[in-house]
């Protein structure tokens, strides 16, 4: 997982981030790709966040970072699947 500079992070649209209207917790890679690095990094940070986040904040960024992962894996798991298949 490559650290996000502040350039990078300011390119992303708000939809990228666990907490769209905070800009909180990405979960993407520079590039836009979801990232398995940055959404595991936000499920910690969002649960070990002493940032005042209101419960109703925590919940709906650990169920856009559930979904996010969900994603993640079913296309690592088509990608697998594809490479498998080509042998």
């Amino acid at each position: 997982m490559a650290r996000l500079t502040a350039a990078d992070r300011s390119m992303l649209p708000s939809s990228a981030f666990a907490l769209p209207e905070l800009r909180e917790f990405p979960l993407v890679d520079r590039f836009g790709r979801l990232d398995h690095g940055h959404i595991t990094a936000a499920f910690g940070r969002i649960l070990g966040s002493a940032r005042g986040l209101t419960v109703q904040q925590k919940v709906k960024a650990l169920k856009r970072t559930y979904s996010a992962l969900a994603r993640y894996n079913r296309n690592d798991l088509q990608h697998l699947m594809r490479r498998a298949g080509a042998r």
